[in-house]
């Protein structure tokens, strides 16, 4: 196996010298690090803290992705993503529910085939990890979607969705990451 050349810099762990949260609620919370590095220098990271988050591409009979439009209040318009939600579980099986769950309320459909894709950070400044799902063999399982959610499900081929994305129409990010392991997954081209 190939090692990676370290062209420039040092990587340093620095010792954590202090931990607390300064900001909680229902969401997030904000938990703030003490760092000491190396010639005694300090330095305070506040860090973002937000459930995990589970998210499926459901493949239908015809090949294509099922999708949600939904109005997002971050950017103050309507956003095609593939279903996710937030995930309080740390065990897979508790994610494979809370994956089960979400295609229900988002989709009313539950998939006799789900298969992990994989997992990823948010960002790396953010303590959030996006697990992805592969959702195959759908069938009908409508579950009633949370007060604040008004979904328009749309089914899409998961070219057609790349290209709109990687063409600038907006979308998280880990809906385009998904997309393409997916495509991998069922060994698509």
């Amino acid at each position: 196996m190939a090692r990676d050349r370290i062209v420039s810099g040092k990587t340093v762990r620095p010792k954590i010298t202090a931990t607390r949260t300064v900001f909680q609620e229902k969401w997030f919370k904000i938990v703030e690090h003490d760092l000491l590095f190396p010639g005694n220098k300090k330095a305070r990271f506040q860090i973002p803290t937000f459930d995990d988050i589970v998210a499926m591409v459901p493949i239908s009979r015809k090949g294509h992705a099922y999708m949600v439009n939904e109005w997002r209040p971050s950017y103050k318009k309507v956003i095609m993503q593939i279903p996710a939600g937030k995930c309080p579980y740390k065990t897979e099986a508790g994610r494979l529910r809370q994956a089960r769950n979400e295609l229900r309320e988002e989709i009313g459909m539950d998939s006799r085939n789900i298969r992990k894709l994989g997992s990823m950070m948010m960002a790396a400044s953010l303590k959030t990890k996006i697990h992805v799902y592969l959702a195959t063999g759908l069938f009908k399982s409508e579950k009633a979607p949370d007060e604040h959610e008004h979904l328009q499900v749309v089914e899409v081929s998961i070219d057609d969705a790349l290209k709109r994305f990687l063409n600038g129409e907006d979308t998280p990010q880990y809906s385009i990451a998904a997309l393409i392991l997916a495509k991998k997954a069922m060994g698509w081209k």
